[in-house]
């Protein structure tokens, strides 16, 4: 699909229909790009199509007709062939409707709700014999229902709006972008499963926040806040397109405190959608993050990741549904976003990285994605494991990936809570290069690390065999025949006493490392999920380890309170780096990491963004948001784009270096710091979101403030 939307993110609002309310939204410069209801009229819906085009205001429809028993809900009166025509006349500014709004509901809502239609929207699924007959039904549903809008409610690009993470199963059975309804669920997983699954499908992805029904028991302080941190934690990630679904034009309806159009509150609250909107069209270049890891949704993987405790929403089908090991393991994703206890002795090294994941992003990718475009591989949850994805894999670590993965992800039982049955029969010699020979008794024991990968450069907490098991719990772990020699070693194994030697730890493996091709692979050799409570503390350590230690360019050390994203610019090894401090209360300071040397500390201030450049070693800071910097040569001649300010420079390498900011030149040696002041010199056609009074907005009177949702 054609990604139109590749060098500016589309920031706006959810409005009333019409063309009042386009120029309501043009005058309280709101963005551009609207979620609107047509006027039931092909007529007036033209006007609304050409007024957008001509103001350059991208169109999104929410759903036309009503979930699942199609009633036609917005705009009863046009039909299929009206709407082709008022979306033709949009041209490229019509950028699609909603479908399927919510399907993963299916999965995740009350079970009232689903049972029987009680809320008359989606059904539950029908009791299904295992995870593959679940997700074929599930998925059987959608092409059903995806098949009826395209070709009985009308044309256009199709969008889900979804709250769960199973926007791939979505994107298999064709829908053309991914939206995500943010604040239900988690927005850290939710937005790593958005992005992961839009780039599998090569689709846009944008995300709709759901502020008055999910942004807080009230408007206060931090209901502020956390509206603030919604709209740049979407921006940082790198949405296509971000809008408020309510709680912006008025607050009312949810049981709290009402609060109108012209309250200080909402103002506050379009004031941070206007500074967002500037933002976005002075820092218009590439929005797509690094992103070095991702975690495998595997095939199969019916677990909504919000609310619902049932793998595929089946409630009525035996408590074998409800989430088990499997499902539990997904809880190990927020490892990727907190900092260790430094007390956790496993924690090694000169410096603390963890509270991010390495480049400060991470994706959950379905196995139809790109494995490659990621340098480490994670497999959390169920996975059914074939043919397909199991060469998949093996391609993956000799082009020099790495892996980690469990015994229990190669499962290929097609009964829910049925035995472990392992793929090819436990001789995975082609991929983890051992096969499984027999399962130990499962006991209450401890882990120990024994050796260093041979691979890559990480750093396990490899002490003496002779001490005191950590990471206690029931495991069941197998015994293997290894079938590569010296390109498998066994880094760490079971052992319930302080007197086992390495030889007896090496008798019960429980990581293994197979050194394959260019990459390499390491598998937890139990029976159980990573997720369960005899191995969460060893899982735990195992991600932060292969994390900390994961080869980069670019990085933040920073507490789990910054988050961060870090985009490649035009020349090799120039970077822009977006940070934002979650902290809602106090300011924070994080170092900029480049190719082996820490930046000086950096301050951002409480619940605030600052965005930061590296041309050539050279790191930039300039102090105000709106600030640009770029490059204009192959030598660090550098373009500043802004007000006038002080931006502090700091060398990164061990070279002195020579370059100019705005034609002044400047020297600067090796490590060293310096401060220069700049004049104005605004970006051209973008003087308007410099302009004194831009985040304020006009009075406007008779607002329509009723929104599709």
């Amino acid at each position: 699909m054609d990604n139109v939307l590749e060098k500016s993110p589309l920031i706006g609002a959810s409005i009333a229909p019409g063309l009042k309310s386009l120029e309501n939204f043009i005058a309280l410069k709101l963005g551009n790009v609207v979620l609107a209801e047509l006027p039931d009229d092909e007529n007036e819906a033209l006007l609304v199509a050409e007024y957008c085009r001509r103001n350059r205001i991208y169109f999104m429809l929410p759903e036309i007709v009503h979930r699942h028993n199609h009633r036609q809900w917005r705009s009863p009166s046009l039909s299929y062939e009206e709407f082709g025509r008022i979306f033709e006349a949009f041209g490229e500014f019509f950028l699609g409707r909603y479908a399927i709004g919510e399907a993963g509901g299916i999965c995740y809502w009350p079970k009232s709700y689903t049972i029987n239609e009680g809320v008359n929207c989606y059904r539950n699924l029908p009791p299904c014999r295992g995870e593959i007959e679940a997700h074929q039904t599930y998925v059987d549903y959608l092409l059903k229902e995806l098949e009826f809008e395209r070709t009985q409610v009308a044309p256009g690009k199709l969008f889900n709006v979804e709250s769960s993470i199973l926007f791939a199963r979505h994107g298999e059975a064709g829908i053309d972008g991914q939206c995500l309804e943010m604040l239900p669920g988690d927005p850290y997983i939710t937005l790593a499963a958005v992005r992961g699954a839009a780039r599998a499908f090569g689709s846009d992805w944008g995300v709709h926040i759901a502020m008055l029904w999910y942004g807080g028991v009230r408007i206060d302080e931090l209901w502020l806040k956390r509206w603030k941190q919604s709209l740049y934690l979407s921006y940082i990630s790198g949405a296509d397109f971000i809008y408020p679904e309510s709680g912006h034009m008025d607050y009312r309806g949810n049981g709290a405190p009402e609060y109108g159009f012209d309250t200080p509150e909402l103002k506050q609250v379009r004031r941070e959608l206007r500074k967002l909107y500037a933002i976005s069209q002075i820092q218009h270049k590439n929005h797509d993050p690094i992103t070095l890891c991702a975690i495998v949704q595997g095939k199969d993987d019916g677990h909504p990741g919000i609310w619902n405790p049932y793998s595929w929403g089946q409630y009525n089908n035996g408590r074998q549904w409800e989430s088990s090991e499997a499902e539990r393991s997904w809880e190990l994703f927020e490892t990727f976003f907190r900092k260790e206890d430094l007390f956790h002795g496993n924690v090694t090294g000169s410096c603390d990285f963890s509270g991010n994941p390495p480049g400060g992003q991470i994706d959950v990718i379905p196995p139809e994605a790109d494995f490659s475009r990621y340098r480490l591989l994670f497999f959390l949850g169920l996975n059914r494991m074939d043919e397909s994805l199991y060469n998949k894999l093996i391609e993956y670590v000799k082009n020099g990936g790495h892996l980690v993965i469990g015994l229990a992800h190669f499962d290929t039982s097609e009964i829910r809570g049925g035995q472990l049955e392992l793929f090819r029969n436990g001789d995975l010699r082609d991929l983890s290069g051992f096969e499984v020979s027999n399962w130990h008794d499962g006991d209450v024991c401890g882990i120990k690390f024994i050796k260093q990968p041979q691979a890559g450069k990480y750093d396990l907490p490899v002490q003496t065999p002779e001490r005191d098991p950590f990471f206690i719990g029931y495991v069941q772990g197998a015994g293997i025949i290894n079938h590569v020699g010296d390109d498998l070693q066994i880094l760490a194994g079971l052992s319930d006493s302080v007197y086992h030697s390495k030889e007896e730890i090496t008798a019960k493996p429980i990581l293994v490392e197979r050194r394959l091709g260019k990459g390499a692979v390491y598998t937890i050799t139990a029976m159980e999920h990573p997720g369960v409570n005899g191995l969460k503390k060893f899982s735990k350590c195992l991600l932060r380890a292969f994390c900390r230690n994961l080869p980069r360019q670019v990085d933040l050390l920073a507490p789990d309170t910054i988050r961060y994203a870090i985009y490649e610019l035009e020349q090799p090894g120039d970077y822009r780096i977006c940070v934002f401090n979650c902290n809602a209360d106090l300011s924070g300071t994080f170092k900029v990491f480049s190719n082996g040397t820490f930046s000086q500390e950096i301050l951002i201030a409480a619940n605030s963004f600052k965005t930061l450049y590296i041309f050539n070693g050279i790191l930039l800071d300039a102090s105000d948001e709106l600030a640009v910097c770029q490059r204009r040569s192959p030598e660090p001649d550098i373009v500043y784009y802004g007000k006038k300010q002080k931006i502090t420079m700091e060398n990164l390498t061990g070279l002195d270096r020579t370059f100019s900011i705005n034609n002044c030149n400047i020297e600067l040696s090796a490590r060293a710091m310096a401060s220069v002041e700049v004049t104005e010199n605004l970006p051209p056609g973008k003087e308007f979101f410099y302009q004194r009074d831009f985040e304020e907005e006009p009075p406007l009177k008779d607002v329509n403030t009723a929104t599709p949702y």
